[in-house]
């Protein structure tokens, strides 16, 4: 067989030798031999399957009976049995070739022709290669550090637009090459056979229409109709049995049209028709996990009778992004005064009602009349923040989203509503705006940066005071890692534990009878009280609480984290003490919170400074000999 296909091949009979397939060598290796010889023509390039080194072939010694190959170095021979050994054939836009061969083009190719180097560092890695891994093989030998993200968006857009490319996943991506081509379609192919629910088929039609218009490729037909045929099926299907269901199928069937795909053939109701079956709209619109088809169901809402009901319902839950049109909508309705009460309910519980407070602070196309000043907007933002990060019921992914939107908030049209909200403050009102910022748990490193950049414009003053020493700083608890730890767990075991059992024993002896003569009870309600105000202190402690670290503790003088050994200047007797966080006390081995008065007595002091102290009832002075990580 080989004969037949390749016997015209220059050195056939040269390599069928070599390889040993009509001798005693096994099969695999004698045919990895001929497949090897055949693709080595001259000025291919081959690479070392074990270190990745590149040689280019030269020619073929049929004298010698071997290859003579270009390396990095120089050059080499190799006989064909042991080229096919190490060696694979790869392609000239291979990442390792140009690394090797073609360095001197690889600067501009990254620049240029972003999709054919990441093809050739697919090739060289097996097919694929994650962000991160791609991010380690370019930065600091092609790329800068400081290029690597603007290269990065540039590379997915490549990716993107690519038929040979895909990408997927997230934190790392995932690029992986086809070497055959991969259709857009083919590439949707493996959503299309997951996809389930009305929203599962939306978006990947609003997928599919993105990567369209990305890659300049025309609509196929024949990949959308179906899908919009299976959601003109559950849009029926649905009405009666899971009419929000319906619903989204019916809004997705709209969206697809929108976007300029034919509309499915078979019946189906309409959105009008589909929520005039839902019996609670509002609800069923606020479940619908697609922000892009809300105004088409506000639309059709609006053509019920019972529409501004709805409205004032989804006024309160909605993201404050849909807010002023659910407000334009009950003005239209005649439901202004439901705007107004609805908004200073929300101002008394602002924690409960974030996307209300998130609007107010954004600017409403039509501010309702009980829109509170900006500063008095801007304190009630980090009140929420500090209340939602003390609620410990709160899902952290609720928490960190919502710290998020305030954030993104606060730094909206350069810092515009902050800025406004500082023309509202004197001297007194801007220390205490600087102390929320520094210490609110919501703000990022980043966003602490602007706002306080931004006082420091107007209230410079308020940055010059003297640094407080930080055993003397009163908005911060340092400790170890380990002494939060054990903090974090007394807080777990009071709120899931202790609380519960006791609300079971208040309730057990209120039905013992009557509550003015009942001990068990009062007994109940005062242990209530103390559990509850252990919580809030805890709370409070660990809002305040800064975890030690090596690169925190002092060397030239004695700090928090310090270990300091002191002499007897009477015996020269040698003794150590560590001062550690404000929970790390262990008297026993001479540790000690650096907020008792023996730490505070040594704060600040240096080896040679001779102190008193007292211990165990008797002051003697010592010297202070040396220090170290206490740690």
């Amino acid at each position: 067989l080989f004969k037949k296909v390749h016997g015209e091949a220059k050195f056939f009979q040269e390599f069928l030798d070599a390889s040993g397939l009509l001798a005693t060598q096994s099969f695999r290796r004698a045919i990895r031999t001929m497949d090897t010889s055949l693709a080595a023509t001259p000025e291919t390039y081959l690479a070392n399957r074990f270190d990745h080194q590149v040689v280019r072939v030269k020619e073929f010694d049929e004298i010698m009976g071997e290859f003579n190959l270009i390396t990095g170095n120089g050059t080499t021979e190799l006989e064909p049995k042991l080229l096919a050994d190490e060696f694979d054939p790869v392609d000239e836009t291979d990442f390792r070739v140009l690394c090797q061969f073609r360095s001197e083009e690889l600067g501009k190719l990254i620049q240029k022709d972003i999709a054919s180097v990441l093809i050739g560092i697919c090739m060289s890695n097996g097919g694929e290669i994650s962000a991160t891994d791609l991010k380690e093989l370019l930065v600091g030998k092609h790329l800068e550090t400081s290029k690597w993200a603007g290269w990065w968006n540039r590379a997915r857009t490549a990716v993107k637009r690519s038929d040979s490319l895909t990408i997927e996943g997230r934190n790392p991506a995932l690029i992986s090459y086809h070497p055959h081509g991969r259709t857009l379609e083919d590439e949707l192919a493996d959503a299309v056979e997951k996809a389930l629910m009305p929203l599962d088929y939306l978006a990947i039609l609003k997928d599919y229409s993105r990567d369209l218009a990305h890659r300049k490729l025309e609509m196929n037909t024949s990949f959308v109709s179906p899908l919009l045929e299976s959601l003109a099926h559950q849009a029926h299907s649905y009405q009666s049995r899971r009419p929000a269901d319906a619903l989204a199928a019916s809004l997705a069937i709209d969206a697809a049209i929108a976007m300029g795909m034919p509309a499915p053939t078979a019946d189906h109701p309409t959105t009008a028709q589909a929520l005039a079956k839902v019996s609670k709209p509002a609800i069923a619109i606020i479940n619908l996990d697609e922000p892009s088809i809300w105004p088409a169901a506000y639309d059709a809402l609006a053509n019920r009778e019972d529409a501004a009901d709805h409205f004032e319902t989804l006024l309160g839950e909605q993201p404050a992004n849909q807010l002023n049109d659910i407000a334009a909508r009950l003005r239209a309705a005649g439901r202004a005064d439901a705007i107004e009460r609805i908004v200073t309910d929300a101002l008394t519980n602002p924690a409960d009602n974030v996307q209300i407070c998130l609007w107010l602070w954004q600017g409403p196309k039509k501010p309702p009349a009980c829109t509170p000043k900006p500063l008095d907007q801007l304190s009630r933002l980090f009140g929420v923040m500090d209340d939602i990060n003390k609620d410990w019921d709160l899902n952290s992914n609720f928490k960190r989203d919502t710290f998020g939107q305030i954030r993104s908030a606060m730094l909206a049209g350069k810092c515009k509503m902050f800025r406004q909200a500082m023309t509202e403050m004197d001297g007194d009102i801007a220390a205490t705006i600087k102390r929320r910022v520094e210490r609110s748990p919501g703000l990022s490193d980043v966003t602490r940066d602007d706002l306080l950049g931004i006082l420091r414009e107007d209230f410079g003053q308020l940055f010059l005071k003297e640094r407080i020493a930080p055993w003397l700083n009163k908005n911060m608890i340092w400790t170890t890692q380990a002494a939060l730890d054990l903090r974090q767990a007394e807080l777990k075991d009071l709120i899931e534990f202790q609380l519960p059992a006791n609300s079971r024993a208040i309730g057990d002896a209120a039905d013992l009878g009557d509550l003015s003569e009942n001990s068990e009870w009062q007994a109940a309600i005062e242990e209530q009280r103390r559990l509850q105000g252990k919580v809030a202190g805890i709370r409070d402690d660990l809002a305040l609480a800064r975890v030690l670290h090596p690169d925190d503790i002092p060397t030239d003088a004695v700090g928090i984290g310090t270990r300091v050994a002191v002499k007897n200047i009477r015996t020269g007797e040698e003794m150590k003490l560590t001062f550690l966080g404000a929970w790390d006390s262990d008297v026993v081995n001479r540790v000690f919170s650096y907020q008792t008065p023996l730490a505070l007595s040594l704060m600040g002091k240096i080896p040679g400074d001779t102190v008193t102290l007292k211990l165990n009832d008797d002051e003697t002075e010592y010297v202070i000999d040396r220090l170290e990580s206490g740690l």
